[in-house]
């Protein structure tokens, strides 16, 4: 069975994804004590390690890197300042790892900004990092809703190899399975998550400006059950749903439901920290499909 670390593990998303399609975790990595506390909880085991920096080499026989790196500095939501910000620079940790320990595969996440993020100066550095180090590697912008998820969720995934003949042969999954609707996550949620008057009016307010369901970096999205939701973020107040006349945010089993996480996945906590580590997360499906592509080629 092959192995993976799971670097910026977060609350386990990307281990879930690739658990799914055969691989064993040999280690993790994760700052976020919140998200420790998650990933305890639902794995048996805190993270091994908590930042980065301090890994000086992957765990002996660690087949595949993953990561999904901090990608505020790279998204719309953000300031944008690439490898400017020390958060961005953590995409050189991952580098800095590759070269010390050689894993013969990587998988790496991030927002689809970060393509073009500095009219794609900043992705071909990635990339040319990524092959200087001897890997050859693949890249696709892959959409949650096309993995039959009821999010608009577009990410770029790269996917490298050390071996020639395994890159050549991968090809990264397509599916064009219907996005499932809200309506398919939602639960009976208490009156707690009514909509606030303050983000109602701030809503009705850009509505004219932006035209509905456009959302905006301040504006929350208002949907209707039968329609699929804008890109999940860290403020639960970002998206909000018609429901039996009321408009509310959803609740953070719903935003679970909708990044392709199981029920039985345990959320503690404050509702809060559930919403930034689940925004903070990958859309576990389209990992799995990732990560079975990969396999069948290592």
């Amino acid at each position: 069975m092959s192995t993976f670390y799971d670097a910026f593990s977060g609350m386990g998303g990307i281990r879930l994804g690739m658990e799914r399609a055969g691989f064993s975790c040999s280690g993790s990595c994760e700052i976020d004590k919140a998200a420790r506390k998650t990933y305890a909880m639902n794995f048996g085991t805190e993270p091994f390690h908590f930042d980065i920096r301090g890994v000086a080499r992957l765990p002996k026989g660690t087949d595949v890197l993953c990561g999904g790196f901090p990608c505020v500095a790279f998204s719309h939501l953000g300031k944008r300042q690439g490898f400017k910000d020390p958060n961005g620079n953590l995409f050189f940790e991952l580098a800095r790892l590759m070269g010390a320990s050689r894993p013969d595969a990587f998988l790496f996440e991030n927002v689809k900004g970060l393509v073009g993020h500095d009219s794609g100066r900043t992705f071909a550095t990635v990339l040319g990092t990524l092959e200087n180090l001897g890997y050859h590697a693949h890249w696709r912008i892959l959409n949650a809703g096309d993995f039959g998820l009821a999010q608009k969720r577009e990410r770029v995934f790269i996917v490298g190899f050390r071996s020639r003949s395994a890159a050549e042969r991968f090809v990264f999954p397509t599916s064009r399975a219907k996005p499932r609707t809200l309506s398919s996550v939602m639960e009976n949620a208490d009156r707690g998550y009514q909509a606030s008057r303050g983000m109602l009016k701030g809503y009705l307010k850009k509505l004219g400006e932006r035209g509905p369901n456009r959302g905006g970096r301040f504006l929350p999205a208002l949907h209707r059950p039968d329609e699929v939701a804008n890109t999940l973020v860290t403020d639960g107040s970002r998206i909000l749903v018609w429901d039996k006349g009321d408009i509310r945010r959803l609740t953070p089993r719903e935003w679970a439901r909708i990044q392709g996480f199981p029920d039985s996945f345990l959320l503690p906590g404050a509702k809060t920290r559930a919403y930034r580590q689940i925004g903070n997360s990958v859309p576990v499906p389209v990992v799995t499909a990732v990560a079975k592509a990969m396999a069948k080629v290592m």
